[in-house]
């Protein structure tokens, strides 16, 4: 277990959610399936919105609670794993969707056990409100998905 500050993690989710978003944006350019191209620019977009929030998140906190220190299990290497499991070159339609709900579900795992461990209250109010804007993040992709697949 290491010790972090908020505004590390903050970043290390903010370089996450850019490092996905860039590898949709990549496979974007590389298929020549327009409804799979589509996806993937959707999935793209997504993913660079949810990094300029977490990015306007950070700067609109406090320092105080930017500079709490808090018990924190994981770093950029770990959150790194999670998409490079479950992201590949050749992946198809079904492997796009499964793998945005399954980044989506890291977030709100990684928001709520910070949420339910942080000492701070501060700290924990500014995971709580994370952990909810994600878990109503996947609500949309999951609706917007559902939407995509019935065209």
């Amino acid at each position: 277990m290491r010790f972090e500050q908020t505004k590390d993690v903050l970043e290390h989710a903010r370089s996450f959610h850019q490092r996905i978003s860039d590898f949709y944006h990549d496979l974007s350019e590389q298929t020549g399936q327009q409804r799979l191209k589509l996806l993937l620019d959707y999935m793209a977009q997504r993913e660079q919105e949810l990094a300029g929030a977490l990015k306007q998140f950070t700067e609109g906190s406090s320092r105080e609670v930017l500079d709490t220190w808090f018990q924190f299990c994981c770093d950029d290497e770990t959150l790194k794993l999670c998409p490079d499991a479950l992201l590949h070159k050749d992946m198809t339609l079904d492997e796009i969707i499964s793998a945005g709900v399954a980044l989506s579900q890291c977030f709100i795992d990684l928001f709520r056990e910070i949420a339910n461990t942080a000492d701070s209250e501060q700290v924990r109010a500014v995971f709580q409100n994370l952990l909810e804007s994600e878990e109503r993040e996947q609500k949309k992709l999951v609706r917007n998905i559902e939407m995509f697949t019935d065209l």
